[in-house]
C-alpha cells in the first residue's frame, strides 16, 4: 500500500470473484462473455478502510447484485 501511495498507478485486473473485486478495485467494469460487449461501469464508494470490514464489502456486493441482476450471469 504505501508503494501504491509514492507511486500511483492504474492497473486492470481481471476476476470473476466479485468479492476481490470490490476489496481491491476503486471502479468496476462488467463484459459479457462473447461476442464481448460492456456492460457497466460502477464506481466503488466505500473507501479503502472501509473495505478491511468484510460486512461493509458484503452489504456493497448485495447492493450491486440487487441493482444490476445481469452481473449474477456473468460470475
Amino acid at each position: 500500500m504505501a508503494l501504491w501511495s509514492e507511486r500511483p498507478h492504474t492497473v486492470l485486473f481481471v476476476t470473476h470473484d466479485l468479492r476481490e473485486a470490490i476489496a481491491l478495485a476503486d471502479r468496476l467494469v462488467f463484459l459479457s462473455a462473447a461476442p464481448m460487449s460492456f456492460i457497466s461501469d460502477i464506481k466503488v464508494p466505500i473507501t479503502r478502510a472501509e473495505r478491511q470490514n468484510e460486512a461493509v464489502r458484503e452489504e456493497f456486493r448485495r447492493q450491486l447484485l440487487n441493482d444490476y441482476p445481469l452481473i449474477k450471469t456473468l460470475l
